[in-house]
């Protein structure tokens, strides 16, 4: 099985179509906006119901990966 492209953002087993990222764009803060969202969203269907998050950021290579403002500290 050959990938096409190996760093597409998945949810719920489909690609997700992004046509163009906004410059500050980073994909840690993207993944856990994801991640609270998720929970937020069962919490406000369930507040009882419990519920398991896994949730791991990708290792981060700066300065490639790493805001501007994390490297001038």
């Amino acid at each position: 099985m050959e990938i096409a492209d190996p760093h597409r953002m998945v949810a719920e087993n489909s690609p997700v179509a992004v046509d163009e990222y906004p410059d500050d764009y980073y994909l840690t803060d993207d993944l856990t906006d994801r991640a609270i969202g998720m929970v937020r969203g069962l919490r406000a269907n369930n507040a009882e119901k419990p519920f398991f998050l896994y949730f791991a950021h990708h290792v981060v290579h700066g300065p490639l990966q790493a805001k501007a403002i994390d490297i001038r500290k």
